[in-house]
């Protein structure tokens, strides 16, 4: 967590002393949780609020560099499949924390809606609060886009929509200590897989120059 505050304050520190208008957006909506599959079985991540917080700054003609942080706090179950022997299904608290920097593209329309588009890489933290679990860190990458539209000169409404991809989620260890019978080794993850998780969110947007 300290280091997601390290992260976003020096990326902040850096656009104040940029000339051109920054923009701050605080954000709540919903959060899909999504799933990844073991050879063992299934880990559920459940649907829940998120919030967000955004700092932007124009960059060149429509474009703007963003740094974004998010949290969804839910569960996370473990559900093996009915043929695994030694795994039993799991239920404890799951926090996410996501930290970005990336890019998007905004396309004026001569009105105060703008659409915009944008991609950003980062980090996905998965806090799985079982036992002596510990925190898991994974590179993350998002694609997303939506509407800001202006209420005046310096406030304005944004909506969005992300698809949120952590990078072979969890890892072996993620489970460690969890179920009988062999499962302190940890699971094993199928060859390529990710987690694809949805974030739909809207909130207010305030302008600063």
């Amino acid at each position: 967590m300290k280091k997601i505050i390290l992260i976003i304050s020096l990326s902040i520190s850096f656009m104040f002393t940029a000339k051109a208008q920054i923009e701050f957006a605080a954000m709540g909506g919903y959060f899909l949780g999504g799933h990844v599959d073991f050879w063992e079985g299934r880990f559920e991540m459940s649907d829940e609020a998120v919030y967000n917080i955004t700092a932007s700054i124009p960059t060149m003609k429509g474009n703007n560099v963003e740094v974004s942080y998010s949290y969804a706090s839910g569960t996370g179950i473990f559900n093996p499949y009915s043929n695994t022997i030694g795994y039993s299904r799991i239920e404890a608290p799951l926090v996410t924390h996501y930290a970005m920097i990336g890019s998007y593209q905004n396309f004026k329309t001569g009105s105060p809606v703008t659409p915009f588009i944008g991609v950003s890489i980062g980090a996905g933290i998965y806090d799985y609060q079982y036992k002596n679990t510990a925190n898991v860190w994974r590179f993350a990458g998002s694609l997303g886009g939506g509407v800001k539209i202006d209420i005046s000169e310096k406030i304005g409404v944004r909506l969005q929509a992300r698809l949120l991809m952590p990078m072979y989620f969890a890892g072996i260890g993620f489970y460690a200590g969890i179920g009988t019978g062999g499962a302190s080794s940890g699971l094993s993850m199928n060859t390529g897989a990710i987690a694809i998780q949805g974030d739909f969110s809207g909130g207010l947007i305030f302008k600063l120059k």
